[in-house]
């Protein structure tokens, strides 16, 4: 499936911000996925905080996407 399927588009459609995506790359010897999983999952917004920013910028938001 490439970017430009139309099934794929389709399903892009359905999410609140579109296809952004961010994938992350680690390569070493004797890495603690765990660890490194916990540490980086502690910088993702919690729903609350989210909904907050949400409330807080939706002006700001319907300006940029007009």
């Amino acid at each position: 499936m490439t970017r430009n399927d139309p099934s794929l588009q389709q399903e892009l459609k359905s999410f609140e911000h579109g296809d952004r995506k961010i994938e992350l790359v680690f390569i070493g010897i004797g890495l603690n996925k765990e660890e490194l999983e916990e540490s980086l999952d502690r910088c993702l917004l919690q729903p609350d905080e989210l909904n907050f920013w949400k409330k807080n910028n939706k002006r700001k938001l319907s300006t940029v996407s007009d």
